[in-house]
């Protein structure tokens, strides 16, 4: 039997009256609560300290390139696959965020190095979703875990999986890979239809059908203050639809969106790269940012739009987003 160490949890008492059969203490059953944490890790090869099996609470251990050490606990700050096994509650990237602490400032997702199966993950609160850079290279890789349907060039067509979902404010997403062919062991190609992208249109007139987090309606992640979300040293391939889009929902805009550092390549599949195909698209952006960026083997290398019914401030949807240094650009012939 493992040792366990358990977590303090609160109780409360329920006022006590002077009437009927005198003072009586009644104690309300204990709460269900989960503690969060300011940095949670996913990794897909953690060492267990506490045997062979795994439990929840077990104290787990990865080795960095730096020879530093991360020791946690699964189920608590950590995340994924422990010596080949894993809790299907505490698996994912998904689970990851759902135990971050939604703080000021945001709490973070560490992505240690390795490879993660997962497709639509549903970023819903704001946090940190960061990868690890080893010699210069992003070394998390996200590749999908479903195939997604190609029936449809729609935003959100039925069937449809992507890679990360943005659904809140004060977002940033750093340092990782995202790759659409990344898994061998699925049919076809191109099994994520956006790489990263804001929810901002139903799904063929409806709530949008996403893995984990049920249905969800188009969300505007505009910030009160501040930057709204980031998008940086990021690389998108092999998307079916588009890369990497940030949108404001119709009639709406998201201020102080950046995407800096980027780099997109292979969008759409080869025959079928038109003007839907797009590396990065902004669309419903006040004062926007897309910095330093290539685009590779796409319809469109990177657009602003306006989406759905002119928002109060269209002006500045068409002229607020600057877009400068870019090494790159380059669109399938």
């Amino acid at each position: 039997m493992k040792d366990r160490h358990q977590r303090p949890r609160t109780t409360r008492t329920a006022p006590h009256s002077s009437r009927g059969r005198g003072n009586r203490l009644h104690l309300e059953p204990l709460e269900d609560r989960r503690l969060l944490a300011a940095v949670t890790y996913v990794n897909d090869n953690w060492v267990n300290l506490d045997g062979p099996t795994l439990e929840e609470g077990d104290q787990v251990r990865s080795t960095l390139d730096s020879g530093d050490l991360v020791n946690a606990e699964y189920g608590f700050n950590a995340f994924g696959t422990v010596a080949g096994l894993s809790l299907a509650q505490f698996a994912t990237i998904h689970s990851a965020i759902q135990h971050t602490d939604i703080a000021d400032p945001p709490g973070t997702v560490w992505l240690l190095p390795g490879t993660y199966r997962e497709s639509d993950i549903v970023i819903d609160r704001p946090v940190n979703l960061v990868g690890r850079m080893v010699s210069g290279a992003r070394t998390a890789v996200i590749v999908p875990e479903v195939t997604s349907s190609q029936s449809t060039a729609a935003n959100f067509a039925t069937g449809t999986r992507s890679g990360i979902i943005i659904y809140a404010p004060n977002v940033t997403i750093k340092d990782l890979e995202i790759d659409g062919n990344g898994n061998g062991s699925l049919s076809g190609s191109l099994n994520y239809h956006h790489g990263i992208t804001t929810l901002y249109d139903l799904q063929n007139g409806a709530n949008y059908s996403s893995l984990r987090n049920g249905p969800l309606l188009p969300l505007n992640v505009a910030a009160d203050s501040g930057v709204s979300l980031l998008v940086d040293n990021v690389g998108v391939r092999n998307t079916w639809y588009s890369g990497i889009t940030v949108s404001g929902t119709t009639g709406k805009s998201i201020p102080n969106a950046r995407v800096n550092n980027v780099s997109v390549e292979s969008i759409g599949a080869s025959g079928q790269q038109d003007t839907k195909r797009v590396g990065v698209l902004l669309q419903n952006i006040d004062d926007g940012e897309v910095i330093n960026s290539d685009v590779d083997n796409a319809g469109v290398g990177i657009a602003t739009r306006t989406f759905g019914t002119a928002s109060p401030s269209a002006a500045r949807n068409r002229t607020g987003v600057r877009l400068h240094s870019f090494p790159s650009l380059t669109t399938a012939a």
